[in-house]
């Protein structure tokens, strides 16, 4: 099941801008291809969660979440499509490409890396810490309202994604937030339902005064 939450959330990655997708493989690979780059985009889910891209016409990047021990990780490649993957137990795995475990990974660093497009599956990690009810509840809202808050902030203001994105990210976060969490019993607070639906509900005045304003740059034109 939780393979199929993730799934759904790569898809809608998948679905993001080209300028996002455009700064990500810029950060991660030193790049520096212009944001009007086309960009063109495969989606597979089988046999593992991929998102292929083609920029310029002619480089190819692919991202793709395999699973290690039941832990999402996010391998970024230069060039083609990985086929088959072998995590076996004394194997000697040799990766040139980008790899991110989920669970060593922050929102904070997530940014900074680049890879901002993946927050929302840190909420996977939520489930898998060993802590206790109250302690988890905290973490969750300072991961909500600092951590996810300050990462879209950031990125947005370094032009890495757009208000579109942004509210596209924050929205698949509160989807993850429900589907990986609502079944646990520390989630059972009506409080911090509230909280969570109040962080990730869509802000509408952001989106209209955006959108007021690419209308006025295209009557000024």
């Amino acid at each position: 099941m939780q393979y199929q939450y993730i799934s759904y959330v790569m898809k809608k990655i998948f679905q993001m801008s080209d300028l996002s997708m455009i700064r990500m493989v810029n950060h991660l690979f030193g790049k520096n291809y212009t944001d009007d780059q086309y960009v063109i985009k495969y989606f597979e889910d089988e046999p593992i969660l991929c998102i292929s891209m083609i920029i310029g016409g002619t480089d190819q990047y692919t991202c793709y979440v395999p699973y290690f021990e039941f832990i999402p990780q996010i391998y970024i490649r230069e060039g083609g499509y990985v086929t088959v993957l072998h995590f076996k137990e004394q194997e000697q795995v040799t990766v040139t490409d980008r790899m991110y475990i989920l669970m060593d990974c922050s929102a904070r660093k997530l940014e900074k890396e680049g890879l901002i497009l993946f927050l929302p599956l840190l909420f996977y990690c939520f489930r898998e810490k060993e802590q206790n009810s109250d302690i988890k509840r905290e973490v969750l809202k300072y991961f909500i309202f600092r951590d996810i808050v300050g990462a879209l902030h950031d990125s947005m203001k370094k032009g890495d994604i757009s208000v579109y994105d942004a509210e596209k990210l924050k929205q698949l976060c509160g989807y993850m937030a429900w589907k990986m969490l609502l079944g646990v019993k520390w989630m059972q607070s009506l409080e911090l339902q509230e909280l969570l639906m109040e962080a990730f509900s869509a802000d509408i005045e952001l989106l209209e005064r955006t959108h007021q304003r690419e209308l006025d740059n295209i009557r000024n034109k």
